[in-house]
């Protein structure tokens, strides 16, 4: 058995302060969203229905954004969009149905 000591490496420091740059953001209001789960992650895509059917049982949505996450990312969008979705329906507001 080696007895040398060994030293674990600095673990990062989250920063104090972060800064989002917002130059290459776009805002879209969306009313379809929708996950799909694989092995390296979640994938999302967002988009609007068109509204109105052309054919009976057929939907024509348009993909506005997809978003890839890791699995690290995709459980903390989980733990956080919980409680924003808890914390609206405890002030009373209409509450937000799948």
């Amino acid at each position: 058995m080696d007895n040398r000591e060994r030293t674990a490496s600095p673990v990062p420091q989250s920063p104090g302060v972060v800064q989002w740059s917002t130059s290459g953001a776009r805002s879209s209001y969306c009313t379809v969203a929708v996950a799909t789960g694989h092995p390296e992650g979640v994938t999302l895509n967002f988009g609007i229905s068109r509204g109105g059917e052309r054919h009976p049982g057929e939907l024509t949505l348009d993909l506005l954004h997809q978003l890839a996450l890791n699995p690290r990312v995709a459980k903390r969008l989980h733990e956080v969009l919980g409680r924003v979705v808890a914390d609206h329906d405890a002030r009373g507001r209409p509450a937000l149905t799948p």
